[in-house]
């Protein structure tokens, strides 16, 4: 599953890379969903309040999702990942980034309780988040190690390995299985 599929900027590795029996585009973006179920012959899955990905009748192996939970609250990103637990198979494993310490650095700002968020339209690097989110369901976020940990405790998910700054130089990777 590529989680956050926008117009497929993983999907189309995906589709390549692992020739998977089945994928799966998952986004808020129904127009980003249609397109990558249309090029990448791939299962399409739109997010929203009302279908959240714990929707989703089946499980997956394997799930990435780049560049997604840097940009969420609190909440959102503790119901993103439970809902990611959910449809992960029981041997899958869930791939994901976030903003960690180089993030935190350049941008100067402090972690609360591990986590940090900011609602905005215009995102760091001078693009703007998508207009059909409400403002306050998207922005720049940012967490701690220690944080994604208890996290994962609450979602039954264990660690399996992090990568301070190993996406952009800026981002963390957590792999994570149940």
């Amino acid at each position: 599953m590529d989680y956050g599929c926008g117009h497929g900027r993983m999907a189309r590795h995906m589709h390549n890379f692992f020739q998977p029996s089945r994928l799966v585009v998952a986004d808020v973006l129904a127009d980003g969903v249609a397109f990558c179920a249309r090029e990448f012959d791939a299962t399409p899955f739109v997010i929203s309040n009302d279908n959240p990905i714990s929707n989703l009748n089946e499980t997956v192996d394997v799930i990435i999702a780049v560049s997604v939970f840097s940009h969420l609250p609190m909440a959102s990103f503790e119901t993103n990942l439970r809902g990611l637990s959910k449809v992960l198979s029981k041997d899958g494993l869930l791939m994901f980034t976030t903003n960690g310490e180089k993030w935190r650095e350049k941008h100067n700002v402090t972690l609360n309780d591990g986590f940090y968020f900011k609602a905005t339209r215009r995102r760091p690097n001078g693009g703007f988040s998508p207009t059909d989110l409400p403002v306050e369901e998207y922005g720049s976020a940012s967490v701690s190690t220690d944080f994604v940990e208890s996290l994962f405790k609450r979602v039954d998910l264990q660690l399996v390995d992090h990568i301070p700054h190993g996406h952009v130089g800026m981002q963390d990777i957590y792999v994570a299985r149940h």
